[in-house]
C-alpha cells in the first residue's frame, strides 16, 4: 500500500532524473563562447570585472553603455556575472555551466509546482516537456539568459509556495509571506518580466 512516504520518494526520483537529463540535454552549450548581449553585458562591461566597488553593480543600470536610453535595472544578474568572471577569471564555460544548473533546478522547480495542482505522472510529463521545449535553447545557451533562469527560479518558488499554502488558513502565515516577498524581490532583481509575480499567485 502507498502511503506519503512513497509518494515523496517517487518525487525525488523523478526530480533528480528530470535535472539529470536537462543537465545532459545542454551538456553541449558548456563549450560555448560569449555572444550577442554577452559581448556587451559580460565581456566588455567593467563593472562585471571587479567586486571591490559593490555600488558598481547594485546602483547602476544594466546595460553598461545605454543606462539613460534602456535603463534596465538587474543587478543580481550583474552580481551574478561578476562572481563567476571572479571564479573563473572569465571563462565562458563557467558561466554556462552555471547556465545548464540553473535550467535544471528551474525544470525540477516546474515538476514541483505542477505537483501542488496534478498527480505525479502528469506532474512529471509537464515538467518533462518543460526541460525539453526548444523556446528555451536561447536562454540557456547564451549567459545572459541567466537573468532569466534566476528570474524563473524565484517567481517558480514563490508560486510553490503560494500552492502549497494549508486550503483552510484564509491568510498567509508570517513565514509564507515573507517568502513570497523575498523571492519576489530577487527576481525582480534578476529581470523586471518579474513583475507579474503576483498575477500569477492570483
Amino acid at each position: 500500500m502507498n502511503g506519503p512516504s512513497t509518494d515523496r520518494a517517487l518525487d525525488r526520483k523523478i526530480i533528480i532524473g528530470l535535472m539529470l537529463f536537462a543537465v545532459a540535454l545542454y551538456a553541449n552549450s558548456l563549450w560555448n563562447g560569449f555572444a550577442y548581449d554577452d559581448d556587451w553585458i559580460i565581456v566588455r562591461n567593467e563593472r562585471v570585472h571587479q567586486l571591490r566597488d559593490l555600488s558598481l553593480i547594485w546602483g547602476t543600470p544594466y546595460w553598461p553603455s545605454f543606462g539613460a536610453e534602456l535603463g534596465l535595472y538587474r543587478p543580481l544578474a550583474i552580481f551574478g556575472y561578476a562572481l563567476q568572471w571572479a571564479a573563473g577569471d572569465g571563462a565562458p564555460w563557467v558561466f554556462h555551466t552555471v547556465n545548464v544548473l540553473l535550467h535544471a533546478l528551474v525544470s525540477g522547480l516546474v515538476f514541483l509546482l505542477l505537483r501542488t495542482l496534478v498527480p505525479v505522472w502528469p506532474a512529471a510529463v509537464g515538467a518533462l516537456l518543460f526541460a525539453v521545449h526548444p523556446l528555451h535553447t536561447e536562454v540557456v545557451a547564451n549567459s545572459v539568459g541567466q537573468a532569466e533562469l534566476l528570474a524563473a527560479a524565484a517567481m517558480l518558488a514563490a508560486c510553490i509556495i503560494h500552492a502549497a499554502r494549508p486550503t483552510d488558513a484564509p491568510f498567509y502565515s508570517r513565514w509564507r509571506m515573507g517568502a513570497i516577498a523575498l523571492l519576489y524581490l530577487l527576481a525582480l532583481f534578476a529581470k523586471e518580466a518579474a513583475i507579474t509575480l503576483p498575477a500569477l499567485l492570483v
